[in-house]
């Protein structure tokens, strides 16, 4: 059931990548059943721990997707997402998915040091989730403008076998700073990947 719930997820991700907001929440659901699939990390926890660690995950994510909504209290939610979270790695220092949460939050907050320290040190694990973090990497490395980087993680993903390598090239050519015709190549590499998506084809038409 699982794995027919990510099946989904990377379905709905192929219909709405070119919406950033909706595959920004639809990443936070596929972490989510990530989440429920570590079913060895759960066993594992005692049962103190385990009826603390799941509901804090779960507000850590929930005020996580509050946070991306335009609100007055959108810092007060990064807060809390980032306290849930670092309360379950005080109870479990190899639950992954809370470190995802703090890489996430700390991206939003305009901390990207320590953004980029958590994310990168993810993408060393073996988590199956990677490509999750690779994303916001990205998004990190564009707003650094260190085109560099990005390169390399596109590079990475690709080697790793990133079921949404598409989703990366897309959001790398948003960038402005990249030349038009590598830019020009890079969503011609989207269309080959998925060349069912409209928003690729779209994007090859000369603007007037």
């Amino acid at each position: 059931m699982l794995k027919e719930a990510a099946d989904h997820v990377d379905q709905a991700l192929t219909v709405y990548s070119s919406v950033p907001h909706v595959s920004t929440q639809l990443h936070f659901l596929k972490a989510q059943v990530l989440l429920a699939s570590e079913q060895p990390v759960e066993t594992e926890l005692n049962m103190t721990q385990s009826w603390r660690v799941v509901p804090l995950i779960r507000l850590a994510l929930l005020a996580l997707r509050v946070a991306q909504k335009e609100s007055p209290d959108r810092d007060r939610f990064l807060n809390l997402a980032l306290e849930a979270s670092s309360e379950v790695v005080k109870l479990k220092t190899d639950f992954i998915v809370a470190y995802l949460i703090q890489g996430i939050v700390c991206f939003l907050q305009n901390n990207s040091g320590e953004s980029r320290r958590v994310l990168e040190r993810l993408l060393d694990s073996t988590w199956s989730g990677f490509p999750v973090a690779q994303y916001w990497l990205l998004l990190l490395y564009l707003v650094k403008k260190d085109l560099s980087a990005a390169q390399d993680l596109l590079t990475q993903a690709r080697f790793r076998g990133n079921t949404r390598l598409d989703l990366l090239y897309y959001r790398f050519t948003k960038n402005g700073e990249i030349p038009a015709e590598f830019r020009l190549r890079t969503i011609e590499k989207c269309v080959h990947i998925n060349p069912s998506e409209s928003v690729f084809w779209n994007s090859l038409k000369p603007t007037a």
